[in-house]
């Protein structure tokens, strides 16, 4: 399941979280949030939309991901595949 929220709150179970990590869906970016690893999800929010206001939340559970990988030069990124159609 992936759930777009306009709320935010930290998630639980962090594993690993890295601030200030830009988002992009089809190479539209949605703004800059922290990205959050836990034992069940990927959360990104908490941060500032591409208009200037609130980032959105974005909760994807792991079965929602089919498809992973990190770029680590020139620029750090983690790029996903979803089983879901974001709207």
């Amino acid at each position: 399941m992936v759930v777009v929220s306009h709320s935010f709150s930290e998630p639980e179970g962090i594993i690993m979280q890295t601030p200030s990590t830009k988002l992009l869906v089809n190479d539209q970016e949605l703004g800059t949030a922290t990205l959050y690893i836990t034992h069940h999800d990927v959360v990104w929010g908490g941060g500032v939309g591409s208009n200037g206001g609130p980032s959105p939340t974005i909760s994807l559970l792991y079965p929602n991901i089919s498809l992973h990988a990190i770029q680590r030069e020139p620029t750090p990124a983690l790029y996903m595949v979803l089983s879901y159609e974001l709207r």
